[in-house]
């Protein structure tokens, strides 16, 4: 129900757009993502495919009120698209604040960057610990950096280098 309701909000969006420019606007790829639990939603823009996504988080929009999350997050990732499609960027400034207000007709409320919507806290990440044995080091590594180190020794027998000490030193892994 309430992705029915954003995919419906993106095209008013877009359209108030093309009558206020008088061309036609991209429509973009509407994704939802679970994952993102800080960021209401992300506008991307994928160059090699000449595409824009505009990425919306479940968890934000499920625990908030979905009338003001459309009124703040969708309108503004729409923004931004308008703003790359007929300006070439996309940031916060001057052409964003226009699209937003005159385009958009989103009050300065609506309009700001920062959202107080409430959010899922982020899960602590694990660490990997990591010695240089050329100074002794301590390095920590996320666990996707890890399984790379791990498949690169494995497969390659390539050890990751700690280059901050001067020596190239291998990094071994410190099992816990």
């Amino acid at each position: 129900m309430n992705q029915e309701m954003v995919k419906a909000e993106v095209a008013v969006a877009l359209e108030m757009a093309e009558e206020f420019y008088g061309m036609k606007f991209p429509k973009p790829s509407i994704v939802f993502s679970n994952r993102m639990t800080s960021c209401g939603g992300r506008c991307t823009f994928k160059i090699l495919e000449d595409r824009y996504i505009l990425t919306f988080s479940l968890p934000i929009m499920r625990d908030n009120d979905i009338h003001e999350y459309i009124a703040r997050t969708v309108y503004h990732e729409c923004a931004h698209l308008i703003q790359h499609a007929k300006y070439g960027k996309m940031d916060h400034k001057d052409t964003f604040s226009f699209v937003m207000r005159k385009v958009l007709k989103r009050t300065a409320k609506q309009s700001t960057r920062c959202h107080n919507y409430k959010t899922v806290p982020r899960q602590k990440t694990k660490r990997f610990s990591y010695r240089c044995k050329a100074c002794g080091t301590i390095l920590e590594f996320t666990q996707h950096r890890h399984t790379k180190a791990q498949r690169y020794l494995k497969e390659y027998g390539i050890y990751y280098s700690h280059s901050a000490c001067g020596r190239s030193g291998k990094l071994v892994y410190i099992e816990n």
